[in-house]
């Protein structure tokens, strides 16, 4: 059972990867490319989405995002690489439509199903050139997705002077993504909050054991929190299996809203995500460090969380 339900989802995968394909294969126009990537076991995987303008019952339209590549998993993260292997990938989205136009051939040979044929795009109209009149590049702030937006442009402007479009018509967009632009604005505003803080409790960081690391950083006592309490039970000093033993026994009243991938690597966004979350967890992990702390099994990683958790100072600021 097991096996057959892992080779559904490999089928249901490729099916939706085709129907994806042939939705911006069927698009006159592309408005919209964007590509992100994120780190998972040290391994960089990276998405693709292109968005298109779906028509409204009313007249009217919108743009529909359709995710085109979920997990693509480059060689190396260097932008001409990443590049690359987006253009292949794209090649082979078309490959799938192509292939689906064969198959229906083969199944379907008879005259009166011909029709069946006009329903499927061929592979050639997954292109670069349907963003050339007017689409957006966006992405992120560093460098690497710069120089990565700035070769899919100049490739988007090529491929439309292959298909002889005017240059006067061609016109694309290169975007920072504003997501990204919000969390270094936040990232920015929690360091000049760290800096208030260590000067409001300066006297009292003297006085505790510099071995147990306590600061001010709240992207830093994410990352501890994550190490104490993630469920995943990734990091061996953390006590994430004893923490879900004592939310297990508080029962249905217990709300744990999870730590988003504080430790997942360079993340922009740790902090924005992750306060609220740490503010609502707080009585959980301190009711559990208590009882942590009394005993003789407790270490640096259970004193600094504590410290921090209890500072008044501390939990203002998250």
């Amino acid at each position: 059972m097991a096996e057959r339900h892992s080779t559904a989802r490999t089928v249901l995968g490729i099916i939706c990867e085709v129907l994806a394909a042939k939705k911006l294969a069927e698009a006159e126009k592309w408005y919209q490319f964007h590509s992100d990537g994120t780190t998972r076991r040290k391994s960089a995987w990276y998405n693709v989405l292109i968005s298109i303008k779906e028509a409204l019952g009313d007249g009217g339209n919108q743009l529909e995002t359709i995710m085109l590549e979920l997990d693509l998993i480059p060689e190396n993260e260097k932008a001409d690489q990443l590049f690359k292997e987006i253009a292949e990938m794209l090649k082979e989205k078309g490959g799938l439509l192509d292939q689906w136009i064969a198959k229906t051939k083969e199944l379907y040979p008879e005259e009166e199903y011909a029709y069946l044929l006009d329903l499927i795009p061929n592979g050639d109209k997954l292109k670069f050139s349907k963003l050339s009149q007017g689409g957006a590049v966006t992405h992120d702030t560093c460098n690497g997705a710069i120089k990565l937006g700035k070769l899919i442009r100049e490739h988007i402007r090529k491929c439309a002077l292959e298909e002889k479009i005017p240059e006067s018509q061609i016109l694309v967009f290169e975007i920072d993504c504003w997501h990204h632009l919000r969390n270094i604005w936040i990232d920015e505003m929690t360091k000049r909050l760290s800096i208030r803080v260590k000067a409001l409790v300066r006297d009292s960081l003297e006085r505790i054991p510099h071995k147990w690391h306590v600061g001010t950083s709240l992207k830093t006592l994410l990352y501890a929190v994550d190490k104490e309490f993630a469920l995943a039970c990734n990091y061996p000093k953390g006590r994430a299996d004893k923490f879900e033993n004592m939310m297990w026994d508080i029962g249905e009243n217990a709300n744990l809203v999870p730590i988003t991938q504080a430790t997942g690597g360079t993340r922009q966004d740790t902090v924005c995500e992750g306060a609220q979350a740490l503010y609502m967890n707080r009585k959980y992990y301190v009711q559990f460090l208590n009882h942590v702390i009394d005993s003789s099994t407790a270490n640096i990683l259970d004193s600094n969380i504590f410290v921090h958790l209890t500072c008044k100072e501390i939990i203002a600021s998250i």
